[in-house]
């Protein structure tokens, strides 16, 4: 009898233990989700701005030290990056400016208005 309640006793214990892995398997891959970070550039009357140099200043973790360049509709994007609040740098001629975006994978697009 007391044979039967170790095993049963272990049954319990490798199955608690294989649904916690499962459960932190699960939250670590919930953090991990990268996407596209799509974006347009546009002044304040909504034109697109070809040719403004983006970069990431700052982000939730190390990326490699990339930029972007809009394309002749004003839009750019950066690939495999992971939700969270991203600092980028635009650059064109004498403007310089610098602006915290929100990335969640969900949402693939943002619109950047920049002063004419």
């Amino acid at each position: 009898m007391q044979k039967q309640w170790t095993i049963i006793l272990l049954i319990f214990v490798v199955c608690s233990c294989a649904l916690k892995t499962k459960e932190k398997s699960m939250q670590n891959s919930e953090q991990n989700i990268s996407g596209v970070l799509n974006g347009k550039v546009i002044n304040e009357s909504g034109i697109p701005i070809p040719e403004v140099t983006v970069s990431i200043v700052s982000s939730p973790e190390p990326v490699p030290d990339i930029a972007a360049i809009t394309n002749s509709n004003g839009e750019f994007s950066f690939s495999y990056l992971k939700n969270g609040s991203y600092k980028l740098r635009f650059i064109l001629n004498d403007l310089n400016i610098v602006k915290t975006v929100k990335f969640e994978a969900v949402h693939d697009t943002i619109i950047i208005k920049i002063p004419d």
